[in-house]
């Protein structure tokens, strides 16, 4: 049995589809939004880094819909065509503009629109891909770099790289930057560029053939028809090592398969008995999504010294300590126990826990 091939990646995305409420229930007021929280990414279970096709739409930057917190969405009229791919979604919730769709990576031509509606769309988990006019878009991601294939019909192509992209970009939105600190070459292939946002520092590292910085907040690689590859390594601890993730990757193909493998892994530990394919495949792809967050962050703490564990981005603890955190302490017992480290240390460096608490004492 292949458990990946039982998930889809899309499950949890655009609006409810729900039957007409009737009797009583038609006088409930929808405390919720009427759409899912999820995104397409190419990342790992847990992974740091994650990669995704990026329209600006509301809540992960995917899709086409305004903000809402009740009933049905809005939707922008330019539908869901993409500006390109970010990396660093969020999962699992709404009402979050921060700490997100970093690095916004756009293969184009020189009269190609702004926006363009994504073609031949599909996902497994790991890997996504498109086909942005005759582009063939491929992303694919290992726990802190991203690896984007872009295979040209034509010459004069290029890839442009917005530096300080982040957060969403709805219609009629004014979204805030990212503040570049630095931005420089190292190398005729590689760049590293140091962000600050609302207070944290990201530090990227990327590579790419003869890539170029065009001004202090743009970056370009000339993309030959054929194949052209880019990578991109994030750190929030430095430069350094999101320079050694960069040169510790694979191949993309090398990358893909690891990363089919490493969800394969994750996702046998729950083996369901039934003959309905289409329940294996709702539970698969529910468990798929549940193991998007927290991401794994190990020797990167910003809050605490020291190379242990780090676990964040916990997608609001009122919406996950008693679902998905149970479920993780049961079936994934290393990244739980991380987890409670992780917090525990934030949580005495932050002055919230009593001193007496002591780690080697939990």
């Amino acid at each position: 049995m292949k458990y990946t091939s039982y998930v889809n990646v899309f499950q949890g995305q655009g609006e409810l589809d729900l039957p007409k409420p009737e009797g009583i229930a038609a006088k409930w007021f929808f405390i919720k939004a009427g759409t899912g929280n999820t995104s397409p990414a190419a990342m790992l279970p847990f992974g740091a880094m994650s990669v995704a096709p990026y329209s600006g739409g509301y809540p992960t930057g995917y899709g086409d819909h305004y903000p809402n917190s009740f009933s049905r969405p809005r939707h922008f009229e330019e539908g869901k065509k993409l500006y390109g791919f970010a990396h660093i979604q969020q999962s699992g919730t709404g009402a979050i503009g921060y700490y997100y769709n970093y690095l916004l990576v756009t293969p184009r031509y020189p009269a190609s629109a702004l926006l363009r509606l994504p073609e031949e769309e599909a996902a497994t988990p790991g890997y996504y891909t498109c086909k942005l006019e005759d582009i063939t878009c491929e992303l694919t991601a290992s726990a802190r770099v991203a690896l984007h294939k872009y295979t040209f019909a034509q010459e004069k192509g290029e890839i442009v790289i917005d530096l300080s992209h982040n957060d969403l970009h709805y219609p009629g939105l004014k979204p805030a930057r990212c503040a570049v600190i630095s931005a420089r070459k190292t190398g005729e292939d590689t760049l590293l560029v140091t962000l600050r946002h609302a207070g944290i520092f990201l530090y990227f590292a990327l590579r790419g053939e003869n890539i170029a910085l065009v001004d202090d907040h743009t970056a370009r690689v000339s993309a030959g028809k054929g194949e052209n590859l880019l990578a991109v390594a994030v750190s929030l601890r430095s430069e350094e090592k999101a320079m050694k993730a960069l040169w510790e990757v694979g191949s993309f193909e090398e990358t893909k398969k690891a990363a089919e493998e490493t969800w394969e892994a994750a996702l046998s530990t729950i083996e369901i008995e039934t003959r309905d394919e289409k329940l294996r495949e709702i539970f698969y792809s529910n468990l798929y999504h549940s193991l998007i967050k927290p991401a794994d962050w190990a020797g990167e703490s910003f809050i605490f010294p020291g190379d242990g564990p780090f676990f964040t981005d916990f997608a609001t603890f009122w919406d996950m300590y008693k679902t998905a955190l149970p479920l993780i302490f049961l079936l994934y017992k290393e990244e739980g126990e991380d987890i409670v480290e992780s917090l525990l240390k934030t949580g005495e460096a932050l002055g919230e826990l009593p001193n007496s608490i002591g780690l080697n004492d939990q």
